[in-house]
């Protein structure tokens, strides 16, 4: 194997090299979207810790400079990303609806919501499922650029600016291929309103709760519509992560009862637009899926992030 030139400075033992020729990235991952045997395993990965990107770019990141430090970090380690994010600056948002957004340098979350019981949760859920419902698609708090802007309706723009962000990204990276997220609406749900209200709402009214998940799915499936008008979607965006947390580190946080009457189906409503459209689909959950692993490929899913070994039972080579 001598004579072939190192794609990035990780020492020639830490990872298999499989044929002599280097292949782009795209050329690695549509291989082992193929079931076929790329040049050597190809490395996903979300940079999002300034040491490491640091290291890679050989230069301090900083808020002035973190798109071209960022970028030239991920041309360097990775094949193939998903949401691409820079530093933000720390920073507290209140929305229109009243969600306060806390940003840190690589994470947000909601430090405060608009309601503080499970009566003003469950108002608050009636009024998005009328706005869900009116129109065409609405952008979600977790597809936005920032959360506070993720009430607004998109028109057939949102297809060119989001292919436009995806290849310019993709130039920068040296051709990263760089997924789009999509979420059929659990994790949407039970992220708005609090896990444990979602929990305690679904037992004491799980027709609105499904309903909800119903309008959200709706939603996703409009916006799949809207990327579709794109002759180009495929070529640029040929694969697609499709998410929702389900499990924990010891099992599953749902029931199989529950994932099975108010997710598999709209899981896999979205992974067949998506396919209609040309993209392919794997799918991403934290925690042990075992399980579950048969109900998310019969609803066409054709690969999982992240495979741990200790939760799937999964006897790797070690040659």
């Amino acid at each position: 194997m001598s004579g072939i030139e190192e794609p990035w400075p990780i020492p020639r033992k830490s990872y298999l090299i499989l044929e002599e020729r280097i292949m782009t990235k795209r050329e690695r991952i549509d291989k082992v979207f193929n079931q076929e045997l790329p040049d050597r395993i190809p490395i996903y990965d979300k940079l999002r810790n300034d040491a490491a990107i640091e290291y890679y770019a050989d230069r301090k990141l900083t808020q002035e400079n973190k798109f071209e430090v960022v970028t030239r970090a991920m041309e360097k380690t990775i094949d193939m990303t998903v949401a691409v994010r820079f530093p933000h600056a720390e920073e507290v948002i209140i929305d229109d609806k009243g969600f306060a957004w806390q940003y840190s340098e690589w994470t947000e979350r909601i430090k405060e919501r608009p309601f503080t019981d499970l009566k003003g949760a469950a108002q608050f859920i009636r009024k998005e499922i009328r706005e869900l419902n009116e129109g065409g698609f609405r952008e979600g708090p977790f597809t936005s650029l920032k959360a506070a802007t993720w009430t607004e309706r998109l028109n057939q723009n949102y297809a060119e600016s989001i292919l436009t962000k995806n290849l310019n990204l993709q130039k920068a990276t040296g051709g990263t291929v760089i997924t789009l997220d999509s979420e059929p609406g659990l994790t949407t749900a039970y992220s708005l309103i609090g896990l444990e209200n979602f929990i305690y709402l679904y037992a004491d009214d799980a027709p609105l709760i499904s309903e909800w998940l119903e309008a959200l799915c709706r939603n996703e499936l409009k916006r799949i519509k809207l990327l579709g008008t794109s002759k180009e979607l495929s070529s640029y965006i040929p694969y697609i992560q499709v998410y929702s947390d389900i499990a924990s580190n010891i099992g599953l946080i749902f029931s199989p009862h529950f994932l099975e009457r108010e997710f598999f189906p709209r899981l896999k409503e979205v992974v067949k637009m998506w396919n209609k459209y040309g993209c392919r689909c794997y799918f991403h959950s934290d925690g042990n899926l075992t399980p579950v692993i048969p109900d998310i490929i019969d609803c066409g899913i054709m690969g999982l992030h992240p495979l741990a070994v200790s939760y799937t039972h999964l006897t790797l080579p070690t040659n």
